[in-house]
C-alpha cells in the first residue's frame, strides 16, 4: 500500500495555482460580460442567462455524481490504493452516461413544454431562444460525461491543469465576445452557438489528458454491486443537496420572470457574474482542502482533519472579505463603469449575493467534512429541508408584491439558519467535532472581523468621489481587513507561524526585532 503525504503546504500550492486561475479569469469574465451586455442588449442577455440557468437546472444530479466520484477516489488514493480507482472510474463514468440521457429526455419534453408556455419571453425571439435551448442541452450532454474527468483531477490534486483550461476557456469567451462585436447575424443564436464550442472542447481537453495521464482512467465494462450501493447511498443524499440548490439558484431565476420579465433576468445574471468571481475565491481553498481532508479522515488522521477545516473556513472567509468590502462600498461606482447599461436592480441584487457568498464560504469545509465521512443523510436531509424554505417563502413575497430584492434578502436569512443547523448536524457525524471550539476559533474571529474591519472604508468613503475614491477605498479595506485579521481574527498560534514565516522567509530576523512587540 502506497503511502500518502498529509500536507498544508499542498493546500497552498494548489491554492496558489487555483488562485492564478482565478484572478484572471475573473478579470476576463467582467470585461467580457461588459461587452457581451453591450452587444447583446439587457433582454436578449437576460433570456440567454435565463434559458442557460433553466437547462443547468437540469443537471443537478451531476455535480452529485462528481461530488461522489472525488470523494470515493480520494478516499482510495488516500489508503493508497490506486488500482481500486479504476473501478470507482468506471462506476462514475457509466453512472454519468446514464444520467447524461435521462437529463436530455427530460429537458426534451418537459424542459422544451416549459420553455415555450411558462416562461416569460417576448414573441419574436421564441425561435432564437429554442435555438439557444439545444445549443445549451447538448453542451451540458458533453459536459456531464466529463465529469469524471474533472473528478480525478481534483481528487489527483492536478490543480495546474484544472487551472490551464479554466485560463483557455476565460479567453475563448472574451474572443467570443469581440466577434459578436463584428457579427451581422442573430446575436443571441450566435454566442449561444460559440459558447457549446467552447465548452466541447474544454470537455475533450479534460478527457484526452486524463486518458493519456493516469492509468485508473481506462474505460472497461463491470459490476460491483457493493460499490454501487456505496456510492448511490453518497449520491442520492448529495443529489438532494444540489436540487435544493438549483432550485433556490436557478428556480428562483425562472419565478423572477414568471413577475418580472427577461430584464429582471438581466440583473441577476450580472450580480451572479459577480458571484461567480468571488465563488472562484471561495472555492480555491475548498478544493485545494477538500482532497487533503478525505485523505486525512481515511488514515484517521483527525488532528490535521480538524485542523483543516478550522483553516479552510476561516481563510476562505477573510480572503473574500477583503475583494467584498471595497466591492460593496462602491458598487453603483463599480457598475457604472464596468458596464455601459446597468440593469434595474442590479446594485442591490449584487450587494445582497455578496454577502449571501461570504456566508455560504464558510459552510464549504464542514461539507467536505461530512463528504470524507459518507454519511450524507441526516446532513443532506436536515440542511435541504432548512434551505428549500427559502423557496415557498421567496415565492410568497413576490405574489404579495414585495420588490424583486426582498427574494435575496430572504436567500440570504435562510443561508445563516442554514450554516447554524449544519454545524450542530456535523457533530453528530463526527462526534470527536468541537462545536464550542470552532465557535470559539472560526466563527466569533469572523464576526468580530466583519463588524471591525469595514469602519475606516466606510468612513473613508465619505471623504473621496469618482475613482480616487475607489482606489483609496480599495487600499484602506485591504490594509484594514489585514490588520483586523492579524489582531482580532487569528490565534497566538497562527501569529507566531506567520511572524516566523516573515522573518525567515521574507526579510532578515535581525530587522525584525520590532515583530516582537506583535
Amino acid at each position: 500500500m502506497q503511502k500518502i503525504k498529509l500536507s498544508n503546504k499542498s493546500i497552498a500550492k494548489n491554492t496558489i495555482f487555483l488562485y492564478v486561475r482565478m484572478g484572471f479569469i475573473m478579470l476576463v469574465t467582467l470585461y467580457t460580460s461588459r461587452i457581451v451586455l453591450r452587444e447583446l442588449r439587457v433582454v436578449d442577455f437576460g433570456i440567454y442567462n435565463l434559458v442557460a440557468g433553466f437547462v443547468i437546472m437540469f443537471s443537478f444530479f451531476g455535480s452529485s455524481l462528481s461530488n461522489a466520484a472525488q470523494r470515493f477516489l480520494n478516499y482510495q488514493y488516500g489508503l493508497g490504493n490506486e488500482n481500486e480507482t479504476n473501478r470507482v472510474f468506471n462506476m462514475g463514468f457509466f453512472n454519468f452516461f446514464l444520467l447524461s440521457i435521462v437529463v436530455v429526455v427530460a429537458l426534451e419534453t418537459f424542459g422544451l413544454w416549459f420553455l415555450n408556455n411558462k416562461l416569460v419571453i417576448p414573441s419574436n425571439r421564441l425561435a432564437a431562444v429554442n435555438i439557444v435551448f439545444q445549443f445549451s442541452v447538448f453542451s451540458v450532454f458533453i459536459t456531464v460525461n466529463t465529469y469524471i474527468y474533472r473528478a480525478i483531477l481534483i481528487a489527483r490534486e492536478n490543480m495546474k491543469i484544472y487551472a490551464l483550461t479554466g485560463v483557455f476557456e476565460a479567453v475563448s469567451r472574451l474572443v467570443i465576445a469581440f466577434m459578436l462585436i463584428k457579427a451581422n447575424n442573430d446575436k443571441l443564436v450566435l454566442y449561444s452557438f460559440l459558447y457549446m464550442v467552447v465548452s466541447v472542447i474544454v470537455s475533450l481537453v479534460y478527457l484526452l489528458y486524463c486518458s493519456k495521464k493516469y492509468k485508473e482512467c481506462k474505460i472497461k465494462f463491470f459490476w460491483d454491486s457493493e460499490l454501487f450501493k456505496q456510492m448511490f447511498s453518497f449520491i442520492g443524499w448529495n443529489a438532494f443537496t444540489s436540487l435544493t440548490e438549483a432550485i433556490n439558484q436557478q428556480g428562483i431565476s425562472v419565478v423572477l420572470n414568471m413577475f418580472f420579465g427577461p430584464a429582471i433576468n438581466a440583473a441577476r445574471g450580472i450580480s451572479f457574474q459577480i458571484n461567480n468571481a468571488l465563488l472562484s475565491f471561495s472555492h480555491n481553498i475548498y478544493m485545494a482542502a477538500r482532497p487533503q481532508l478525505i485523505k486525512a479522515y481515511a488514515v484517521k488522521d483527525m488532528a490535521f482533519f480538524f485542523k483543516t477545516i478550522n483553516l479552510s473556513s476561516k481563510f476562505t472567509y477573510y480572503l473574500l472579505l477583503i475583494l467584498a468590502i471595497p466591492l460593496v462600498i462602491k458598487m453603483d461606482y463599480v457598475l457604472g463603469i464596468w458596464l455601459t447599461e446597468v440593469p434595474n436592480f442590479t446594485s442591490i441584487f449584487s450587494i445582497l449575493i455578496i454577502v449571501y457568498t461570504l456566508v455560504d464560504s464558510i459552510k464549504n469545509p464542514i461539507w467536505a467534512a461530512a463528504q470524507a465521512v459518507g454519511d450524507l443523510k441526516k446532513y443532506s436531509l436536515i440542511g435541504g429541508v432548512v434551505f428549500l424554505f427559502n423557496f415557498p417563502i421567496a415565492y410568497l413575497l413576490l405574489t404579495l408584491d414585495f420588490e424583486p430584492q426582498w427574494v435575496y434578502v430572504v436567500y440570504v436569512f435562510v443561508r445563516v439558519i442554514y450554516l447554524i443547523t449544519i454545524i450542530h448536524v456535523i457533530k453528530g457525524l463526527i462526534p470527536e467535532f468541537d462545536t464550542k471550539n470552532y465557535l470559539k476559533t472560526v466563527i466569533i474571529p469572523i464576526i468580530l472581523v466583519t463588524i471591525l474591519a469595514p469602519i475606516i472604508p466606510f468612513l473613508i468613503n465619505c471623504l473621496f468621489e469618482g475613482f480616487v475614491s475607489l482606489v483609496v477605498v480599495s487600499v484602506m479595506s485591504f490594509i484594514s481587513v489585514l490588520c483586523v485579521i492579524y489582531f482580532v481574527g487569528i490565534s497566538n498560534e497562527e501569529r507566531f507561524y506567520i511572524r516566523t514565516f516573515i522573518s525567515e522567509k521574507i526579510i532578515n530576523e535581525d530587522k525584525l526585532k520590532f515583530l516582537k512587540w506583535f
